[in-house]
């Protein structure tokens, strides 16, 4: 929260502020649906190797990014 209030004072602009604000609230409504398709059916104990996977394969896909340009 003090960080978006610092953002709307050093940025001036309330219009980009709400702009960026409604696509920020859209995507935690987005994310919370697919974590929860992800592990619908899963079992419980399941769901930590799951979540783990899913962490690794985004965490590899942030160091491969740079190389793609290439």
């Amino acid at each position: 929260m003090v960080h978006s209030l610092f953002d709307l004072v050093a940025d001036g602009n309330f219009w980009f502020f709400l702009v960026a604000a409604s696509c920020n609230g859209a995507m935690k409504v987005t994310t919370n649906s697919w974590d929860y398709l992800l592990v619908e059916d899963a079992e419980k104990s399941q769901i930590t190797h799951i979540y783990s996977l899913v962490i690794m394969c985004g965490q590899l896909s942030a160091l491969f990014a740079p190389i793609s340009v290439l």
